[in-house]
């Protein structure tokens, strides 16, 4: 999914970040493959304050819908 959009972004000047979960399967409440707080806060760091938009499939898909609605 990430190559398909960005290649169709390509030249566009946008960005495409993949982030790994460092985790598989899920794991109760603890959730730990949906923590994008410090993946968000890294992409503040390196590109400072612009609008970032989220996208995922399956276990990304739950990872975009526990983000949504944070002040990143």
């Amino acid at each position: 999914m990430a190559w398909a959009i960005g290649r169709t972004l390509h030249g566009s000047g946008i960005v495409v970040c993949r982030p790994r979960f460092q985790l598989r399967g899920w794991n109760g409440e603890l959730a730990s493959p949906c923590t994008l707080n410090q993946i968000l806060d890294r992409i503040g760091e390196r590109f400072g304050p612009v609008p970032v938009v989220l996208v995922g499939h399956s276990m990304g898909a739950r990872a975009v819908l526990r983000a949504a609605g944070t002040p990143r």
